[in-house]
């Protein structure tokens, strides 16, 4: 399996828990028949939330589907698969779980997000490649607010993009560039309790978090965590820490990102 890739979304959890569903992961591709990885196709997880009832949920690259698996590794839903039509997915890498339970996923190669009841079945998919409102190019996570926005990083045009809950476009946020309020190929996305958004800005080396305004998509520019090297994703724990994926390594900031 590569961890390398390994990050989580949306759910918050305690530090240490990230640290440990390596190892758990670790143990389940030997010990679990569903996580066993074939010697052709070794499995690639891109993507890590829980549900509401603390089950892990995996997104797995090679195969494009979603697992999911209780606390003991067993396997207890699995959907998706490599395509283009409906229900299915190409590249999938970041997922997150709104408050009705539905599934949330980036499906990076399909330029497009696409959502899944909590038994996994299809509900919509969300946009196509472009750079117009409502298209993508390349997104690589999402994440849900508490009034259950869609906050979508969408890597390749720079910029987040807002959608309802029901899936209506509602705001564009940022352009290319290195000032506040602009990305370079924004890659993770995480929403804390109370409602700032953190965006890993991927080739401006940094981590930008926003404030909420009144309107959906109106984002104030906080605070910035600098100088880190090739982050990739965000998530935090149950005290607002921050924890972000370095290429080399995970590191953990306070709420402040000290």
């Amino acid at each position: 399996m590569d961890v390398s890739i390994i990050r989580a979304t949306s759910r918050r959890f305690p530090p240490t828990t990230f640290c440990l569903l390596i190892v758990l992961l670790s143990f389940c591709v030997v010990s679990s028949p569903v996580l066993a990885q074939s010697k052709k196709e070794p499995q690639r997880f891109t993507g890590i939330t829980f549900d509401g009832d603390g089950n892990i949920v995996l997104v797995e690259k090679t195969s494009c589907t979603v697992q999911v698996f209780t606390k003991a590794g067993k396997g207890i839903l699995k959907f998706g698969g490599k395509g283009s039509g409906e229900g299915k997915l190409l590249n999938p890498q970041g997922i997150a779980i709104d408050d009705e339970g539905r599934f949330i996923v980036a499906d990076t190669g399909n330029h497009r997000i696409s959502i899944f009841s909590a038994k996994g079945e299809h509900i919509v998919s969300l946009g196509e490649l472009g750079s117009e409102d409502g298209q993508f190019d390349n997104p690589s996570d999402v994440a849900v607010d508490s009034e259950g926005y869609i906050y979508v990083t969408d890597t390749r045009n720079n910029r987040l993009q807002i959608f309802s809950r029901e899936g209506d476009f509602m705001a564009t946020f940022g352009d290319e560039g290195i000032g506040h309020g602009q990305f370079r190929e924004p890659m993770g996305i995480a929403v804390d309790s109370n409602d700032r958004v953190l965006v890993v800005d991927r080739n401006n080396w940094r981590l930008a978090i926003f404030a909420k305004g009144d309107e959906p998509g109106k984002l104030y520019y906080l605070t910035s965590v600098l100088a880190l090297e090739a982050p990739n994703y965000v998530t935090t724990d149950a005290q607002d820490n921050i924890i972000i994926t370095e290429a080399p390594r995970v590191r953990i900031f306070d709420s402040a990102g000290k």
